[in-house]
Parts: C-alpha cells; structure tokens; sequence
C-alpha cells in the first residue's frame, strides 16, 4: 500500500492544476493561496502526527490539492499581472522551480544529518508555508486581471511581491515532493 501513496498526492495535485480554473473565477487570489496554503499544513500536520496509513493518505491529498493551487497559481499570477517581460519572469519562476529541485535534497539531507526526524524536516516545511500565507496577507492582488483579453492597465515591468511569492509557491511544491520521495524510499 505505501507504494502508492505518492501516486495519491500526485493525483491530487493534478487535478486541482486542472480544476484551479474554475476556483480562480470564484475565488479572490489572497484567499486561494490563503486556502491551499491551509491545506497543505493541515494535510503536514495528518502526516506528522499519525502512524495509520489512511490518515497518511488523507493528509497526502490535502497537501496534493494544495500544492496544485501553488503550482498553476505561479504560472497565472505572472501571465495576468503583466504585459511586458513576461517571459522573462516565467523563466524566473521556472528557473527557481529547476533550482528547488537541486537545493531540497541537499537541504533534506542536511537536516537530517544533523539527526533531525523526517517529521522535523516537514516542521521546516510548514514554517516556509507560513512564510507564504504571511506574503499572501501582504500582497495586494488587485492589478491581476481574470479576463483573457482583458489588459493590465499599468503594464507594471517591477517585479513586485507576485513573482516572488509564485517563485516561492514552486520552491515549496518541490520541497515537498523531494522530502516524500525520500520518506518513501
């Protein structure tokens, strides 16, 4: 059964990538980054705290729908909210998705080399899922446009709090998938 715990998150992340659509209509962006934030700590806190795999495989899921908002969320904030160098800032959060990849191993095994428990290296994990909720509460969402052919009336090149946030957003889905993979094998 543990095999296929990580086929379970990753079911849940795809399909809110693709559902992410539809709350993006409904739902203002603080409280979506606010809300699958608080997913993914809840579905941390089921995977720290218990020892039956069923409760493992709920907290998977909710940590999986919530990675999957962080996931599409990056990629919609940066296309919405600018019309200029915006290749250049989705190859900024690409690149720090790429980056994640590399650095979380080493900080994974870093962590524990120092003798600190799996369940202590998700710690981690959720004090930098704070760190997002608390940008998210400051982040003023209000030049991102819904519309597709709706334009951003100031056409702002600054990279503002947006692309750091979804840059951190990806940083943390990679965070947690490498310290899954690794508690699994």
């Amino acid at each position: 059964k543990l095999q296929y715990l990580f086929t379970v998150f990753s079911m849940a992340s795809m399909v809110t990538v693709i559902a992410n659509k539809i709350f993006l209509e409904k739902i203002p962006l603080k409280v979506e980054v606010i809300l699958s934030s608080v997913f993914i700590l809840v579905g941390t806190f089921f995977m720290i705290f218990t020892k039956d795999i069923n409760i493992f495989m709920v907290g998977l899921i909710m940590s999986g729908l919530g990675i999957g908002i962080y996931i599409s969320l990056g990629s919609y904030l940066i296309i919405n909210t600018f019309i200029e160098d915006r290749t250049g800032k989705l190859n900024f959060l690409h690149f720090s998705y790429s980056i994640s990849a590399v650095l979380t191993p080493v900080i994974a095994a870093a962590l524990i080399g120092i003798n600190l428990s799996w369940n202590m290296v998700y710690t981690t994990l959720l004090i930098l899922v704070g760190v997002v909720i608390f940008l998210a509460l400051k982040t003023d969402f209000s030049g991102v446009t819904h519309e597709k052919d709706k334009k951003n009336k100031d056409g702002s090149t600054d990279w503002d709090l947006k692309v750091y946030l979804s840059a951190s957003m990806l940083f943390l889905y990679v965070f947690k998938e490498m310290i899954l993979s690794y508690l699994i094998v």
